[in-house]
């Protein structure tokens, strides 16, 4: 497994599933932040307060919390190559904070802001994979989210869901893809 360039802060137990899954079908390192696990909600309302907590302060602070993420304590940006996915549901039609979500302009006072990539499913990851065919959730989501992501590799989800306005889970997945060999160089 490649060393961890990606920090994904997961809206819940459904993201946290897919993250997973994406790590494990691509070999690949990412370091995954979720409230309890995904059994709790993070709201894209709480991601202020959240990209202002201590941990992600700085990149030695986020070093500190996550330390395999690739880190060069004498080059400047000291994680060069870092990404941050924040993958969320917008819950309901779309308010203010989520269109401030959506642009990235939440996360302005950042130190991370160029390197944080906002993802949304509206209204919510259940719902996007029902509209693009990929599967219908049930009422045991944890399980009924490896059943559906199983029958699957992340090259067809991507397919799946690339150009949808539901959602741009496509600008994930299409990331995670061109970091494995099999990948680089293909036009998606």
């Amino acid at each position: 497994m490649s060393e961890p360039r990606i920090l994904t802060i997961d809206h819940g137990r459904c993201e946290d599933i897919l993250v997973g899954w994406v790590r494990v079908r691509l070999n690949m390192g990412i370091e995954s932040y979720s409230k309890n696990k995904g059994r709790e909600a993070i709201r894209i309302e709480n991601l202020p307060s959240l990209f202002g907590s201590r941990w992600l302060s700085s990149e030695p602070e986020l070093h500190r919390k996550y330390p395999d993420l690739e880190y060069s304590a004498k080059e400047k940006p000291r994680m060069p190559k870092l990404k941050i996915f924040t993958i969320m549901d917008t819950e309901r039609d779309l308010a203010h904070s989520d269109r401030s979500y959506m642009t990235g302009n939440m996360f302005a006072k950042s130190c991370f802001s160029d390197r944080v990539v906002p993802i949304y499913n509206i209204p919510d990851l259940d719902t996007v994979f029902r509209e693009a065919g990929i599967g219908k959730v049930t009422s045991d989501k944890p399980s009924a989210y490896s059943d559906i992501l199983d029958g699957y590799d992340v090259i067809e989800i991507y397919e799946m869901v690339k150009g949808r306005e539901d959602t741009n889970l496509s600008e994930f997945l299409k990331y995670c893809l061109k970091t494995r060999p099999e990948y680089q160089g293909r036009e998606f």
